[in-house]
């Protein structure tokens, strides 16, 4: 657990946009914004700019109340208990199964109607409960990409954070989540995601994103 006296020297010495830089300081690649819309629902053909949709869906007063719940004494143990949390409360259920359809993305009334949903809707609830619980917006982003799952390659979503310690982990509810609970690996170091070089894109309430 990061020493309180760190976290303190984080608050006070880096600003938004010096954590937003931790980014692309990883590798190569530079993070850029750009226009791109994603079909959350495969059988009427909806497309979404997804950092709007997304905006949506905060205030939800059940988000709220398990944000609150979910808290911690610094940004890492609130993420941490956020996995937990909807790892021990939803199950991983098919859209297919859940509406019908191949590939929908539910809202999170509908999430918690059913209390299942696929790794979008995971995703989903990680990020929102995250941001209810006060982790800075700017060190989440929402993703959509490969994963490595058994040697096959598969379309996952999923969510990255910079943590206390400014290292960027995957926070995936479906694949990986008991990993991501430890923060086992730094996703720029993780073969199971491809080392971030499989995104298809990337957004949180700002903006929607691509490593180029």
């Amino acid at each position: 657990m990061i020493s309180k006296k760190l976290q303190e020297k984080i608050n006070r010495e880096l600003s938004e946009e010096e954590i937003k830089k931790i980014y692309t300081s990883y590798k190569k690649y530079n993070l850029i914004r750009y226009f791109f819309t994603y079909i959350i629902n495969h059988k009427f053909r909806q497309a979404v700019s997804l950092h709007d949709w997304i905006k949506e869906f905060t205030g939800n007063e059940i988000i709220e109340d398990i944000a609150a719940e979910c808290t911690g004494t610094t940004h890492d143990d609130t993420v941490k208990n956020v996995i937990r949390y909807w790892y021990t409360h939803l199950r991983y259920v098919s859209d297919q199964t859940n509406y019908g359809t191949a590939e929908y993305w539910a809202d999170p009334e509908e999430i918690l109607e059913k209390g299942s949903d696929d790794c979008d809707g995971f995703a989903t609830m990680i990020y929102l409960t995250c941001i209810a619980a006060g982790v800075p917006d700017y060190r989440m982003y929402f993703t959509i990409g490969y994963v490595n799952s058994n040697n096959r390659k598969i379309g996952h979503a999923y969510v990255k954070y910079i943590a206390d310690d400014l290292i960027m982990y995957p926070l995936d509810g479906t694949f990986y989540p008991k990993d991501s609970m430890k923060f086992s690996t730094p996703y720029f170091n993780d073969k199971r995601y491809y080392y971030g070089e499989q995104e298809w894109a990337c957004f949180n309430m700002e903006g929607t994103y691509k490593i180029k």
